[in-house]
């Protein structure tokens, strides 16, 4: 590299290749300062300069063109990245090695390489001389840091600078790494101008908080259809003053990948995938979710199970539908389902993993509609109204080894769902959790539920409150199994339910408190329940068969199994068979045996029916024979 030799500024000033009449040659101005102490580059050297003030700025400009020019003819160092816009670098340099972004800065230089003149120019990225020659950045495994555009610690509003940069590496496909535990102040919100756009392949937060600073709508939103994008280790708060804040929202997609994020959202959603619509080409899967923190603050009890001011989740797939009938109004998925929309048996999200997560505070702690082939996993859920949800025609999932804690109900299966299991889940209801209310149940699944499985699952309550049903499975259910379960506490109404309706005229103390004849088009048959144990604390059936009238039609329950179910001794004064009918004939077909009760169990803890309501029932210990037992 050529070093400044003793010559005057004024040579310096206009200099492009100095000359003059041969000497001796003596130490550079830069060897001087080394053997005087200094350490560093000859850059360096000539940036302390200008850092100390000790030119003027004659002589700073001078200098900076100096610098410019003193490349070899494939490379040329320059100080500022900012500087190369202004600095002619002629046709044969093909290498720029930039030491910082700008004077402001004490990072984001690096090396640059020559590229052809049409490629496109990228904040930071591609770059342009003064003379038209264009160079991009080198870097390793395709990962921008923040710093390389400019970022400096301090501002109060970040939000161009983050923008500007993520569209940068989305251009280039490549990853983008925030500051290293920094802050970040972001106004984010669901403007296109503000969307994640699709094409970057990773967000690595690297302990880094966004705080989101806009008063009343903030989300990281991710561009429609996003696909192979992860994000991790990243923290988001609400900045101070924000009124409502959330987290990551995506439309659609495949192959989204977040995990170890820390996310608190305040009357807001915290990880959200949509299909805006069900007929515009919107389409999710293969999302994996997992080791995040996640936390809502809904701002109201935990009780409020909806409505626009509480119906805030940590973790959502969901589907919105605008109503064709009127397109100023958006339709949720339920309405979807009801109203038959064009193409919604076709559109699911599909195959997601939900897995290793702690949610806690939402409506739902995890949501999934419309969804088939998804695992919900050894995820733990906290406070949250509904601690994991199945809901409006969700086929083939699986859900097991959850930790679900603090819940109006536990794990609901709602709406038409097929084919799922449920399994080897925990739920617990603690005394310390201050709640005095009920809820539906511990497990529910209803509305044309269909060869589900919920098996191997234990469920505690020892709160205030307690939940209505232990485990329900109502509504034109058709070939479910309940087995394996274990059921300890406290229950409102019944331990295990099997109904067939919502509606109908009479109240028999099961029945709950919705009713739509589009849902109740069929009996309940061929449904088991089998080798679970019920042991609570309060005096309420504990198996239950109960067929209800659709207004004038019987919807029956048909062909049920009840066998090696087995009653702890704390229900010895409980019902531990009870059949309710609103005709003869509404429960029939069932077979019962090998079930096992206490020994202090007397008849009028058995409310057995009749032989019309019976296809089998073989006699068993310390249950009260009827005369017409097999």
């Amino acid at each position: 590299m050529p070093t400044i030799t003793e010559f005057s500024w004024e040579e310096l000033k206009h200099k492009t290749g100095y000359s003059g009449k041969d000497g001796v040659d003596g130490k550079s101005a830069y060897q001087v300062a080394v053997d005087n102490g200094f350490k560093g580059t000859e850059l360096e050297w000539l940036d302390s300069l200008k850092a100390a003030g000790a030119l003027t700025a004659e002589q700073a400009a001078a200098l900076n063109r100096f610098q410019a020019s003193i490349g070899t003819d494939t490379s040329m160092s320059i100080a500022y990245l900012t500087d190369i816009a202004n600095t002619n670098v002629g046709a044969t340099v093909d290498r720029l090695d930039v030491a910082y972004y700008s004077a402001n800065t004490t990072k984001g230089g690096g090396i640059f390489k020559k590229v052809s003149a049409s490629t496109a120019l990228e904040t930071s990225i591609v770059i342009a001389s003064k003379d038209g020659h264009r160079f991009k950045r080198e870097v390793d495994g395709n990962r921008y840091e923040l710093e390389m555009f400019g970022y400096v610690p301090g501002s109060s509003d970040d939000s161009n600078l983050f923008f500007s940069s993520v569209k940068a590496v989305a251009a280039a496909g490549g990853r983008l790494v925030l500051p290293r535990n920094g802050a970040l102040y972001i106004d984010a919100s669901s403007t296109s101008a503000k969307f994640i756009p699709a094409g970057i392949k990773e967000i690595d937060g690297n302990g880094c908080t966004l705080y989101l600073i806009n008063p009343t709508n903030n989300e990281i939103w991710l561009a429609d259809n996003t696909s192979d994008l992860e994000i991790h280790h990243l923290v988001i708060r609400p900045g101070t003053g924000a009124a409502r804040s959330g987290g990551i929202f995506g439309r659609g997609g495949s192959r989204v990948h977040i995990h170890h994020c820390d996310i608190y959202s305040k009357q807001n959603h915290n990880i959200v995938s949509r299909m805006i619509s069900m007929v515009d080409g919107y389409q999710t899967q293969e999302w994996e979710l997992h080791d995040n923190n996640l936390e809502v603050d809904r701002g109201i009890n935990i009780a409020d199970t909806g409505g626009s001011n509480g119906a805030y989740q940590n973790i959502l797939f969901d589907i919105h539908q605008i109503d064709p009938n009127n397109p100023n109004n958006s339709m949720d998925s339920r309405w979807v389902a009801e109203k038959a929309v064009p193409n919604a048996g076709g559109r699911r999200h599909r195959n997601h993993k939900v897995y290793d997560n702690f949610c806690k505070g939402g409506r739902y702690g995890i949501c999934l509609y419309f969804s088939e082939g998804s695992v919900v996993r050894d995820n733990r859920t906290e406070n949250n109204t509904r601690g994991i949800v199945l809901q409006d025609k969700c086929r083939g999932n699986k859900i097991y080894n959850n930790q679900i804690y603090d819940y109006t109900t536990g794990i609901l299966l709602a709406y038409e769902p097929e084919l799922n299991e449920v399994y080897n889940n925990t739920l617990y209801r603690r005394a310390s959790w201050g709640f005095n209310g009920s809820g539906q149940g511990h497990i529910m699944c209803y509305v044309q539920p269909t060869k589900n499985t919920i098996r191997n699952n234990k469920c505690f309550c020892d709160d205030d409150g307690s939940p209505t049903w232990g485990i329900y499975v109502g509504v034109n259910a058709t070939g479910n199994i309940v087995e394996g379960n274990e059921i300890y506490g406290k229950v409102g109404r019944s331990v295990i339910a099997l109904e067939s309706s919502w509606g109908g005229t009479a109240d028999n103390g099961i029945t709950y408190s919705v009713f739509n004849s589009s849902w109740s088009t069929r009996d309940s048959v061929d449904n088991i329940i089998r080798g679970n144990i019920i042991d609570v604390t309060v005096k309420v059936p504990g198996i239950v068969l109960c067929s209800r009238n659709d207004v004038d039609v019987v919807r029956k329950v048909a062909g049920t199994i009840i066998s090696g179910n087995q009653f702890g001794s704390a229900t010895e004064n409980s019902q531990y068979v009870r059949l309710i009918s609103q005709d003869a004939v509404g429960v029939s077909g069932t077979i019962g045996y090998l079930n096992t009760y206490p020994s202090k169990a007397t008849a009028p803890n058995f409310i057995m029916g009749t032989s019309a309501n019976w296809t089998k029932l073989s006699p068993e210990a310390n249950r009260t024979s009827v005369s017409w037992e097999s």
